[in-house]
């Protein structure tokens, strides 16, 4: 009897499934979702790389543009201290109008190199200023060459400085408009 309760034993073990058997799909469902989950967070972690970056490339730009402007505040500060010191008609005052109005066009050029300016009424407000300082430009020219044009007969000396002080604004004028 013995050998037949064993003999059975065997034969019941022979009969049943193993592990694997028995739970074969959920072995590879399982096996799926361990490879879904990590190409998800492969995935996942790229797109932070990617976000990152963007985020970094977008924060350089900002910082870019606010040095501009600070260079373009600083030009705009030069340029109403120079033009200031034309309208008081101090001493070679068509001077400051000639470094002001080369100043507002550094700081148009500056202008150019900014990404973003809404509405583009930072550079209308600079032409705005050029225009003016080219006002007082053309001005200044005429009054200079009215008192050389007063001296020529009588002091050449001064009729010679107010008409080479007449040139250096005709030539800034020139230079600047091409």
């Amino acid at each position: 009897m013995k050998g037949l309760v064993a003999d059975l034993r065997v034969i019941r073990f022979i009969d049943e499934k193993t592990f694997v058997q028995k739970n074969k799909y959920l072995i590879i469902l399982s096996i799926i979702v361990i490879m879904i989950g990590c190409i998800g967070s492969a995935i996942f972690i790229s797109n932070q790389k990617v976000q990152k970056l963007e985020y970094e490339k977008m924060e350089l730009q900002v910082q870019r543009n606010d040095s501009i402007r600070q260079v373009i505040a600083q030009y705009c500060s030069n340029v109403k201290r120079l033009e200031k010191k034309g309208d008081n008609h101090e001493e070679q005052y068509e001077q400051s109008y000639i470094e002001a109005y080369e100043t507002i066009s550094k700081a148009i050029e500056a202008h150019k190199n900014l990404s973003e300016d809404k509405g583009n009424r930072m550079k209308a407000e600079l032409t705005k200023t050029k225009v003016q300082i080219e006002k007082k430009l053309r001005e200044a020219f005429n009054d200079l060459n009215e008192k050389a044009k007063l001296f020529e007969a009588d002091d050449p000396e001064v009729y010679e400085e107010f008409r080479q002080r007449a040139q250096k604004v005709k030539s800034s004028l020139c230079i600047n408009n091409k």
